[in-house]
This record gives structure tokens, C-alpha cells and sequence, in this order.
């Protein structure tokens, strides 16, 4: 089963992840696989991981979306994240990953905008 779908540009690469909840560890080298092969073949001076279709993912493979990110970066190719659910949100800012990974704002879409630190601040 492939677990990733991918739409490219000469602009731009992005992974659409394709599993609910990434918990198993099969799933979670499948995918990490998958990825790192989209990495081996960029041509694009940017990877997008759409995370639209994931509601909760193990600690894990946030760790394999922070090799990867390692990964991109030494080839020079910006990597982010965009439709990254609330849980998976919470994840990152426990972990303090939310300042190392590039990651869109909810409202943002499809848009080229990047990280925004507001994302992760308290709203009271």
C-alpha cells in the first residue's frame, strides 16, 4: 500500500500524506521510506509534507519528519509542513519542534507563506 501522494512542479514537490493515525511501526518506516525516496529524487528547491489526512501520529514518525527535514535541508531544499492537525500541532509545540520545523498556519492553505510562531502561542 502506498501511503503518499505526490503532486510536483519545478517549483515545488508536495507529499501528501495519506494515513490517519501513524502509530505502527510498519507504517511508520513505509512512509518514511516513501519519503526519503521523494527526497533522493528532487529536482524542486522545495518539499511540501501535507499532513491534511493525519489526525495523530507516534512520536516516532515525528522523528522520522525531523530526519527528513535534516535530510532536505543538507541538499538545500526547504522542506515544510502544512495541514498539520491540531493534535499533531500540540505535538510539535510540547516537543519545541514548532521552532525547528517550518510549519504553515491553518489559515494558510496552499499559500507560499511560512512559519508563523503566533501559531503556537497561548490565545487567552
Amino acid at each position: 500500500m502506498q501511503y503518499i501522494r505526490v503532486e510536483s512542479t519545478s517549483e515545488v514537490v508536495i507529499a501528501y500524506i495519506c494515513a490517519a493515525k501513524i502509530l505502527d511501526t510498519e507504517v511508520i518506516e513505509k512512509i518514511s521510506q516513501e519519503l526519503s525516496s521523494i527526497a533522493d529524487t528532487l529536482t524542486a528547491p522545495e518539499l511540501v509534507v501535507d499532513l491534511g489526512a493525519v489526525s495523530f501520529m507516534s512520536s516516532g514518525m515525528i522523528g522520522k519528519l525531523v530526519l527528513l527535514n535534516v535530510k532536505c535541508l543538507r541538499m538545500g531544499v526547504e522542506v515544510r509542513f502544512r495541514n498539520v492537525s491540531h493534535n499533531v500541532r500540540e505535538i510539535f509545540k510540547i516537543t519545541g519542534l514548532h521552532r525547528v520545523l517550518r510549519i504553515d498556519r491553518p489559515d494558510e492553505g496552499n499559500s507560499p507563506l511560512r512559519f508563523s510562531p503566533e501559531l503556537f502561542e497561548d490565545r487567552n
